[in-house]
C-alpha cells in the first residue's frame, strides 16, 4: 500500500478504530469530503469531534482521540518527506503510549 493514501493512514490506525477502516474511509470521502492525507490533518485540527463520532456506528475508540489526532498528523506532515523512519520512530512511540494509557 502506498503509505500516502487516505486508505493507508485509516488502515494503518484501525487500532484507534470501532469498526472495519474502509467503512471509516468511506464515510470520510462521502459525509465529509475528505480526499486525502492533508484533508484528513485538517480535520483533526478543525473537526476532531466529528471524526471521533464518526457515523454511529465506525468511530474512533473513546479516550484515544488525541494520540489519533497525533498519528494522522505525524504521518500527513510528512508523507513524501524520505524521512520514513522518523515518522515510524515517533508512530511507534505513540503506539507504546497508547499501549499503556490501555493498560492502566
Amino acid at each position: 500500500q502506498n503509505p500516502t493514501t487516505l486508505e493507508y493512514i485509516i488502515s494503518s490506525r484501525a487500532h484507534y478504530l470501532i469498526g472495519p477502516p474502509a467503512t471509516y474511509t468511506d464515510w470520510l470521502r462521502t459525509e465529509l469530503d475528505i480526499e486525502s492525507p492533508a484533508d484528513l490533518a485538517e480535520a483533526v485540527n478543525e473537526c476532531l469531534d466529528m471524526l471521533v463520532s464518526g457515523d454511529g456506528t465506525v468511530r474512533i475508540k473513546s479516550g484515544l482521540e488525541n494520540a489519533f489526532r497525533n498519528a494522522v498528523l505525524i504521518i500527513a506532515d510528512e508523507p513524501t518527506s524520505g524521512d520514513a523512519m522518523t515518522s515510524l520512530h515517533m508512530e511507534q512511540e505513540v503506539k507504546e503510549s497508547v499501549s499503556s494509557a490501555a493498560s492502566d
